[in-house]
């Protein structure tokens, strides 16, 4: 889960999920996906099948200030769930920067506070599947 993106990312991420076991559920969480399909389409669509990975957009509709206007929840989390025992929960989005130049802090979180990630992501993957 990640919202944020790039060219530099995605063979980040291609590097993750091609260390997991191909029998291994592969979803990615983004925000706005929108803002990456020609990109998803033109340069990663091949690997992204050949490894099974399921790609979610997670934005919610709310009514904003008194119904006035309808607004999109959106998430600034940075999440690698492993399994219901073992997550990463840090500040690195998907970019060069991140993995090149920027002070980036995370955690790699064991037992139950990674089975309460879980919980979490299981929740947003609910919310995108009937949204």
């Amino acid at each position: 889960m990640v919202p944020f993106i790039d060219q530099s990312g995605f063979k980040w991420l291609q590097r993750v999920f091609s260390g997991a076991r191909p029998e291994v559920e592969k979803v990615l969480i983004l925000r706005e996906l929108n803002k990456y399909a020609a990109d998803i389409s033109v340069y990663h669509q091949e690997w992204l099948t050949a490894l099974r990975v399921k790609i979610e957009d997670y934005h919610l509709a709310h009514d904003r200030e008194s119904g006035r206007r309808l607004a999109n929840e959106t998430f600034h989390a940075k999440v690698l769930l492993a399994d219901e025992t073992l997550a990463y929960v840090g500040s690195a989005n998907l970019l060069w920067s991140s993995e090149a130049a920027s002070l980036e802090a995370g955690v790699v979180i064991e037992g139950d506070a990674a089975a309460q990630v879980a919980r979490l992501l299981d929740g947003v993957l609910r919310a995108v599947r009937v949204g």
